[in-house]
């Protein structure tokens, strides 16, 4: 997992220089992600000090789901400290197998919290 994770922070990184920072896609082997950063609207970019950060975030939040299996699609969202409200970055993490997930699925904040999803649930239950 850890690779997944570091591979997803260098793709979230590659589009900083574009100016993309806002929502980043990508695969990893059998592994598809879309990644909605959620910050200041006039900078979503992070900046190379949060690069730790970010892969601290994801790392944490994937280890708080149960993976022994992987769904369709999971929503889930991504916090630096395990505390969402204080969290140091923020942002919501879709991800499935390839060709399984459905990247144009909403994954991001106005998500209720009872339908943000874990490995036992289907983003197409909803």
């Amino acid at each position: 997992m850890k690779s997944i994770i570091a591979w997803i922070v260098a793709s979230i990184t590659a589009q900083w220089g574009r100016e993309e920072c806002a929502v980043s896609t990508g695969a990893f082997g059998k592994f598809a992600y879309k990644y909605y950063a959620v910050g200041s609207s006039s900078d979503p970019c992070a900046t190379s000090s949060q690069l730790g950060r970010i892969e601290e975030s994801l790392y944490h939040s994937i280890q708080k789901l149960d993976l022994d299996t992987l769904p369709d699609s999971t929503c889930m969202p991504v916090d630096f400290d395990g505390q969402w409200n204080n969290g140091a970055w923020k942002g919501y993490l879709l991800y499935g197998p390839l060709g399984k997930v459905q990247l144009d699925e909403y994954c991001g904040p106005s998500l209720k919290p009872e339908l943000k999803l874990t490995s036992t649930n289907s983003i197409k239950e909803l």
